[in-house]
């Protein structure tokens, strides 16, 4: 995950993750959780 962040930030681009891992959250940028058709950030 350091990698690909590291990527992001040096290409200026942007990556989406689907994961369930709590670990992983918290290196994002911004959290967005889709339930039962509706996408909300957290």
């Amino acid at each position: 995950m350091e990698l690909l962040r590291a990527v992001v930030r040096s290409e200026g681009v942007t990556a989406l993750v689907a994961t369930h891992d709590a670990q992983l959250l918290g290196l994002a940028d911004r959290v967005l959780e889709l339930g039962d058709g509706t996408l909300t950030e957290h």
